[in-house]
């Protein structure tokens, strides 16, 4: 096939909705491995395309301007031969390594476009690649068929594709879980001796983690959790033929492989961390402490009320991935139940499908424990929580390869043509509507809510967190710059907010408008600072800081995520 002919054909059908059906086994007659390996580049490459049409359109969001100067006072600490310090106490982001933001930071000297859209373009440049991972991961365990699948769910999950443009610590590192995970899985094949290629890979993988913040020691976790699991199925009386106890020579070797990775991953990890450089051992400790134990508590928006972070009740993170996970995750985990009964009752079945083998078992029960021990420990020890899911996006890839595989692998060994017909058709249904829901909420995906457990977006927003992140801000000052032509007696108008001020200030032209500042609610403001438009915010009660005449509303989906007001005399809240 020509290379037009493959781009004509590639670039013009939605590989979300031709793919599912083949994917599921409905159409795999005539389609070989590499088949399906170019059908995963060209929906790569549509995502590229998306990336580079619609990363402009994605605003500033809460904190990024703090990670951006993070990474500039990093370059500094390097290019000043260490003397210039600031890295070593800005803010609390010395608590965390600087992979994306000293990168960014770099690519940002040489970029065309200006720093906040070359650092999320760069952000979602990271998500592709955990897409790339999460196909890789996929057809290891299963094929190259549910890898496409695996590789449709993740970037059509809502959460996971907008947070790719605004994400600059979540993003990154849910990419560096997939690959530790891909890496653990074929490590699981060739074990007890992992071989140098392998270990130099894990090792950078985890490394590229704790390059981003000291929660990657929990891969580690993962990897241990794959020898020990590799161990019982190989060694235990009940499942092999040699007890544990007589095979020394493997113990040792996988714990020598679980050093040698341990050790890549902290010399790796150093170079984009300036405080452990130069602590090493006391500020790995401390971003331990401060990361699970975050010391400055506030208020979020959840089921209905205020609640304080501290004071989270138990449930918050199940119910936050509960009510904003596409229903395509729901029907994979139907798939698995249906596919653990026919498998616990046949071998010949786990054979056909190709998941027969210990391995096999092994490597796919670590992706399930990759998937829920973070959830489930976040359960039981309650850490200080906030912003929904964010900070548990690296959750999603390992997900969506289990959804991909139950679905598949369930329709694949499914008797009767109907039941495979209806599974196949519920699935691109779901696909279908959530590939709609990103295109309507555009550029806010990173707000979705699904419609089964929480009626979407406008039923949602009465309830929980929307635009957390106050990327709406953007869309609140282009509005301002291209309808507001208000009589301020010639001077320029003044604008205030309540959340993060750059988010505002770099989209404000100076020579038409002022920014005088966050004002919030109850807060005193001289009349020289009294700002004439507020751009006014569901969170922390920011929408009743000021009353005033509603010029504009920034809504997505019924749910109002902006207001711009004009402020009249007399209408501050007290």
């Amino acid at each position: 096939m020509s290379l037009s002919a493959r781009i004509r054909d590639g670039l013009t059908i939605p590989f979300a909705i031709r793919s599912v059906f083949r994917a599921g086994g409905l159409r795999e007659r005539g389609l070989q491995p590499e088949h399906w390996s170019s059908i995963a580049f060209w929906i790569l490459a549509a995502y590229l395309l998306l990336v580079f049409a619609t990363f402009a359109d994605y605003g500033v969001s809460y904190d990024q301007e703090w990670h951006s100067v993070y990474g500039r006072h990093v370059l500094s600490w390097y290019s000043s031969l260490f003397q210039d310090q600031n890295a070593l106490e800005y803010r609390n982001m010395f608590h965390y390594g600087a992979l994306f933001d000293a990168s960014a930071e770099t690519v940002v000297k040489l970029s065309p476009f200006g720093r906040y859209e070359t650092r999320n373009l760069l952000s979602a440049l990271w998500a592709g690649l955990a897409g790339l991972g999460t196909y890789k991961l996929a057809a290891y365990v299963g094929g190259r068929r549910i890898g496409v699948l695996a590789l449709t769910l993740i970037l059509l999950t809502p959460r996971f594709y907008g947070h790719g443009f605004i994400n600059p610590k979540d993003i990154p590192f849910a990419t560096a879980t997939v690959f530790t995970l891909y890496f653990i899985v074929q490590a699981v094949h060739v074990f007890p001796q992992i071989p140098r290629h392998l270990l130099l890979k894990l090792g950078i993988a985890v490394g590229c983690a704790l390059g981003v913040r000291v929660g990657g020691l929990i891969l580690l976790a993962y990897l241990a959790f794959a020898m020990g699991l590799w161990l019982v199925a190989r060694y235990a009386p009940s499942v092999g033929t040699e007890p544990i106890r007589r095979s020394p020579g493997a113990i040792g070797r996988l714990a020598a492989g679980f050093a040698a990775v341990g050790f890549i991953a902290y010399l790796f990890m150093l170079v984009w961390w300036p405080a452990a450089q130069a602590r090493p051992l006391t500020a790995p400790r401390e971003a331990i402490e401060f990361t699970t134990a975050f010391p400055h508590p506030f208020q979020v928006f959840f089921d209905g009320g205020s609640i304080s972070t501290a004071e989270l009740p138990w449930y918050y993170l199940p119910k936050w991935f509960w009510i904003t996970s596409p229903e395509f995750y729901l029907v994979g985990f139907l798939a698995a139940v249906v596919l653990v009964g026919v498998f616990s009752r046949s071998r010949e079945k786990r054979e056909r499908a190709g998941l027969a083998g210990r391995e096999t078992w092994v490597g796919i029960a670590t992706i399930t424990f990759a998937a829920l021990f973070p959830v489930v420990f976040t359960v039981i020890k309650s850490p200080v929580d906030y912003d929904g899911v964010r900070h548990f996006l690296f959750v999603l890839p390992p997900s969506a390869v289990l959804c991909a595989l139950a679905i598949a692998k369930s329709i694949e060994l499914a008797r009767r043509g109907a039941l495979k017909v209806a599974l196949s058709a519920l699935l691109a249904l779901t696909m279908i509507v959530t590939a709609a829901d990103l295109v309507a909420l555009h550029p806010f995906q990173y707000v979705y809510f699904n419609r089964v457990a929480a009626g979407g977006v406008g039923a949602a927003a009465g309830s929980y967190e929307t635009d957390y992140w106050g990327t709406s801000l953007k869309n609140g000052v282009e509005w301002l710059v291209d309808n507001y032509e208000g009589d301020t007696d010639g001077r320029r108008p003044r604008v205030a907010t309540c959340l993060h001020s750059l988010s505002t200030t770099y989209y404000l032209p100076a020579d038409r408008f002022e920014f005088v500042g966050t004002v919030h609610t109850g807060q005193h403001v001289e009349n020289d600072s009294r700002p004439d438009l507020f751009l006014s915010h569901p969170r922390w009660d920011c929408d009743t800081t000021f009353s005033g005449t509603l010029l504009h509303t920034v809504e997505v989906g019924e749910a109002s995520l902006l207001s711009v007001v004009e402020v009249s005399e007399g209408d501050e809240v007290p």
